[in-house]
């Protein structure tokens, strides 16, 4: 009996994390956009690229070169 409590609270939980409620699809549009921007993002990229990927076409604006 102690096994199958064990079993179930297993099989409740992975059900629920290959649904995906507990990663929260109550997110906002923004939230998401976020993410998916966050998401793209790769290793290796220039502090350039980046900025065209966070800010698209207003990048240019939020570059800073300092010494």
């Amino acid at each position: 009996m102690k096994y199958f409590k064990q079993i179930v609270a297993v099989l409740v939980v992975s059900v629920l994390c290959l649904s995906g409620t507990l990663e929260g699809q109550a997110a906002s549009k923004e939230e998401q956009q976020a993410l998916k921007d966050y998401r793209s993002l790769e290793f290796g990229l220039t502090v350039t690229q980046i900025a065209k990927v966070i800010y698209g076409k207003s990048y240019k604006q939020h570059l800073k070169q300092t010494n």
